[in-house]
């Protein structure tokens, strides 16, 4: 058993001596064998060759097919800048997944410049590619995006819609309000989650006062959605009463999301109703209450964290306990 872990050890020892250095890996690149190249972009993929961009520009012209599409992810780990131009080229070629690959990798490098091509694919046949141009246009677009993600809210396919939805959050802008609000109607709940949470990431005031008002829908998928795109927010005093009052919802997840967002805002006012929290019969409710007052650390939960440590009937609300006590201490 000693002499197995002892040749363990040392065909650890002997891999590690020969994994190449990054200087290594990038002579590879520009000069080396197909295996070499082969073995260098997986080191480049696994985040070893941080400086490995203008290398793999250099390659991105030379390979062709699954060679290629490597390479492409690979320029999406570096996030090489300068790739954009000759990704971007690329886009005209016939191959599906090499172009669904450019897409995803224009988003990861998130220059502006890519937009208008991304853009441009939104209207693709294929519509794993249209998902692929509408994620990515929320990394690299702006505000004058807006418009061509709101077409693609229309889109029959609901994983490219959903990815639009996505991508309006990520931009931010308040011009994309008008065209998520329709949308809250949406039968599917987890659609609606995704355009409340859209909402909730717009940067604009006024969202905080739609939230409020969500907050108390009929519809208990909206009130959780709301709560729990609250926590994206700002902590905002005006709204912590509202928050403070779901946690006496009747729909269970609503307490949780509720609660969530109150510990995020660190809120002391929600300290005595995060307390009566910790004796809920759902053991979720607990855990999430006591994770909330130790963010906020109040000296008021000392007392009754101290009980569940010791007396809770649920091993991880017993550890969380004891962790919220002791970074309050």
């Amino acid at each position: 058993m000693q002499r197995a872990a002892w040749c363990l050890a040392l065909l650890s020892l002997a891999a590690a001596l020969a994994a190449s250095s990054p200087e290594e890996n990038l002579k590879a690149l520009r000069y080396g064998t197909p295996e070499a190249q082969e073995k260098a972009l997986d080191e480049v993929m696994a985040g070893r060759v941080p400086d490995a961009g203008p290398a793999l520009v250099e390659l991105l012209g030379q390979m062709k097919g699954v060679d290629q599409i490597k390479v492409v992810e690979a320029l999406g780990v570096v996030r090489e800048a300068s790739a954009v131009r000759p990704l971007i080229a690329l886009l005209s070629g016939a191959n599906p997944e090499l172009r669904i690959d450019v897409v995803r990798t224009l988003g990861l490098i998130g220059d502006s410049s890519a937009a208008p091509a991304v853009s441009a694919a939104l209207k693709d046949g294929d519509p794993e590619l249209r998902e692929a141009a509408a994620t990515a246009l929320g990394a690299c677009g702006t505000a004058d995006d807006v418009p061509a993600l709101g077409a693609a809210l229309k889109d029959t396919v609901q994983l490219v819609a959903l990815a639009a939805v996505d991508a309006l959050g990520s931009l931010g802008s308040s011009r994309a309000f008008p065209l998520l609000k329709p949308l809250l109607k949406d039968p599917d709940v987890n659609f609606k989650r995704h355009v409340v949470l859209a909402v909730g990431a717009l940067r604009s005031e006024d969202m905080n006062r739609y939230l409020k008002a969500l907050l108390k829908d009929h519809d208990p998928y909206l009130r959780g959605a709301s709560a729990e795109a609250l926590a994206m927010r700002p902590r905002d005093a005006a709204l912590e009463a509202s928050l403070i009052a779901r946690l006496d919802d009747p729909v269970y997840a609503v307490q949780v999301r509720a609660v969530e967002t109150l510990g995020a805002w660190k809120s002391v006012a929600a300290v005595p109703a995060l307390i009566k929290a910790l004796r809920s019969d759902e053991p979720t409710l607990r855990w999430k209450a006591v994770v909330a007052l130790g963010q906020i650390a109040d000296a008021r939960a000392v007392d009754p964290l101290e009980y569940l440590r010791d007396h809770d009937s649920e091993v991880e609300i017993r550890a969380a306990a004891a962790a919220a006590l002791k970074g309050m201490k």
